[in-house]
């Protein structure tokens, strides 16, 4: 597909000089800095028209990817430059949502669904975040990603895109009791 690059440029500040409750965030991925002087110039092009900008590192989360060849940064650190830690309990079934296309509702990000935790053609997003299939996720979850299913015990999503804070294992006794 090709695109006027200078249009986007221009379009995209149009819509900054314009948004209200609006926070633009622009980013690249490493890979992309092909010289020295690309992330400078990404920085002249683009700071001016959005709220914060970042290069991001891409990081190893789909599976079949031979990572070692394409990567400058071979699992080492996160998408945001942390160091990699191992994440016990996933937040995602606790904090998100995601709504396909067909109304198929999934409690993440991830490529392979873990489950499907409703339809929104069928039923309130409040019926399916307060119903038997998440809470049941959710508890299943509590006892760590790695025996919440195979989906979960697999997934690379969240220990490449997340922060420290992000892992529940702390939190995970007095969540049982919410979640009983």
């Amino acid at each position: 597909m090709d695109i006027d690059f200078e249009n986007f440029v221009a379009n995209l500040g149009y819509f900054y000089k314009q948004k209200t409750n609006t926070h633009v965030y622009i980013k690249i991925v490493d890979y992309a800095l092909d010289e020295m002087d690309t992330e400078q110039k990404f920085h002249e092009i683009f700071g001016d028209i959005c709220d914060s900008m970042a290069v991001e590192n891409a990081v190893p989360i789909m599976p079949g990817v031979d990572y070692e060849k394409v990567l400058n940064n071979p699992g080492g650190r996160t998408q945001f430059g942390l160091p990699v830690a191992p994440i016990q309990v996933c937040p995602q079934p606790f904090f998100t949502m995601q709504i396909n296309p067909d109304g198929k509702v999934v409690p993440c990000y991830q490529i392979s669904y873990p489950a499907i935790m409703g339809d929104a053609n069928h039923q309130t997003m409040q019926q399916i975040w307060n119903g038997e299939g998440y809470r049941s996720f959710r508890r299943a979850m509590l006892n760590g990603r790695d025996t919440a299913n195979d989906v979960c015990a697999r997934c690379n999503f969240i220990r490449y895109r997340s922060f420290p804070e992000d892992d529940l294992l702390e939190a995970a006794e007095r969540l049982r009791g919410v979640y009983q």
